[in-house]
């Protein structure tokens, strides 16, 4: 255990970082209140001691590194988690089932649409993040105690780095970075997130080997290979993810600590205090309650009762009127639903405030190999890879007989939104494909040109730079 800092659990390979920290601040102010918040740096003395700031060179200190790594994890789950409620709602992961403030979903959104100026936009986080771990590394590089090249922290923080910049390339339509000069420039393709992000995994990849920290290499080893799916490089991507090993997981921390530190998807959804999104009218209110496939497991609540039931051992409720509603009117279901109140059905990836959300999994390199074999026309390969996963959980295998290489693309998006459902993914995945061209149908509840998925025929698959960095940056038009 590194102490005072993080908490590992080895167990299959997963690492959750927590730490509990003040909101609101600049990126330096909040890498100094990740060490202010840290907990004592001898023995496992978990008392919390908040002194506040302190001088900007002690962070360059080892005994700060951890307390740094902790901070810039804090703030990229946060960001993560923050993308991965709106664009379920984007993508019809989840449906909108009104808004509650911070935690709805803004009328944009609920038709699929990703407004530059929607308050709701996300960017401030995932940039955050973003520098906290590249200057983390940096700090790493100036220091007289370490050897970087072998430092199992500069691992972490580059490793984070790469995930920091695949979230913003997967999920934002442009870039802004940083120049040389310390200013920032202009809108760049998103590939310069992606490209980025590569870079970092690799860095990762070769200070976590010569660290001895397997748990690093692995995770940088996923990163890039979802990274390398995402640039086009397929013979990479394929080559990274068969180098991980079976059973691997490593995800992004949550804590039940106080309400900002809550998984965004699960505090949104509980019923209590709110109820912003739901299953209902997503292709998994019925694919679960028929299959009962644990990975997209909901359930409802009796509307006069409250009594939870679960949607694969009951059933779906007999009619929607019988289960509870969502905490808001929802304009775009006004004319099919009673009031425009969407029956409230509860996801259960995610069941308490401290769920852990996966960043990089064996079975998501398994389903890139899939892919992999399905560009190249080979289908009995790549069902014997989705096939895997659904061994392990004991549900029904893919029967790819008869099947035609279109036939086989539509099950393989289903099983690539099953194991990666709420995770952040999906929006990415829908974009791409539709970019590649790729074969197969999309499920008609997350099709766009669909009229029953509620979804505007010019839906958007990416957020746009937001208005707060267009006011701030003479580099970019006010109104894209």
């Amino acid at each position: 255990m590194r102490n005072g800092t993080t908490n590992r659990t080895t167990g299959g390979h997963t690492m959750d970082h927590t730490q509990n920290r003040p909101r609101g601040l600049a990126p330096r102010g909040l890498a100094l209140a990740a060490l202010g918040l840290s907990t004592a740096l001898a023995g496992c003395d978990f008392e919390v001691i908040n002194p506040g700031p302190v001088e900007d060179d002690f962070l360059d200190r080892v005994e700060a590194h951890a307390a740094v790594i902790a901070g810039t994890a804090r703030m990229f789950a946060d960001g993560l988690d923050n993308i991965a409620l709106t664009g379920a709602s984007v993508s019809r992961e989840l449906f909108p089932a009104g808004s509650t403030g911070s935690f709805g979903i803004s009328n944009f959104q609920q038709e699929g649409f990703l407004f530059f100026d929607d308050t709701h936009v996300a960017w401030t986080e995932q940039q955050r993040a973003r520098f906290m771990a590249e200057d983390a590394f940096r700090r790493f590089g100036e220091s007289t105690e370490v050897d970087r090249s072998s430092y199992d922290l500069a691992a972490e923080a580059a490793l984070l780095a790469g995930y920091a910049n695949r979230l913003l390339g997967e999920n934002f339509c442009e870039a802004v970075l940083p120049t040389e000069d310390g200013t920032s420039s202009g809108a760049l393709p998103y590939t310069a997130f992606l490209e980025r992000a590569e870079d970092w995994f690799s860095q990762a990849i070769t200070i976590a080997t010569a660290a001895d920290a397997s748990e690093i290499a692995n995770a940088a080893r996923a990163g890039r290979a979802s990274i390398r799916v995402d640039l086009g490089d397929w013979a990479g991507a394929v080559q990274d993810a068969q180098a991980v090993p079976a059973g691997f997981v490593y995800q992004a921390g949550y804590n039940q600590l106080d309400s900002e530190q809550f998984n965004r998807i699960y505090w949104a959804n509980a019923g209590q205090p709110y109820r912003s999104v739901s299953t209902w009218n997503t292709q998994w209110e019925e694919y679960y309650a028929t299959t009962g496939d644990p990975r997209v497991s909901w359930f409802w609540r009796d509307s006069d009762t409250d009594e939870p039931f679960d949607a694969f051992e009951v059933g779906l409720p007999a009619n929607d009127a019988d289960a509870g509603t969502g905490d808001a009117a929802v304009a775009v279901v006004e004319d099919s639903v009673p009031n425009g109140l969407v029956p409230h059905f509860v996801q259960t990836k995610y069941p308490r405030e401290a769920s852990n959300m996966n960043l990089s999994t064996k079975w998501e390199m398994n389903l890139i190999e899939a892919e992999a074999a399905l560009r190249g026309g080979s289908i009995a390969p790549a069902f014997d890879l989705m096939n895997l996963r659904r061994a392990d959980l004991g549900i029904d295998l893919l029967d790819p007989t008869g099947l035609s290489l279109d036939e086989a693309w539509t099950l393989f998006r289903r099983e690539r939104g099953i194991e990666l459902w709420l995770e952040a993914r999906r929006m990415w995945d829908l974009r791409r494909w539709e970019m590649d061209n790729a074969p197969g149908e999309l499920h008609f509840l997350e099709d766009k040109n669909d009229p029953r998925s509620f979804l505007r025929a010019d839906q958007t698959l990416c957020y746009p730079i937001p208005r707060a960095e267009r006011e701030a940056n003479p580099l970019l038009p006010l109104n894209p």
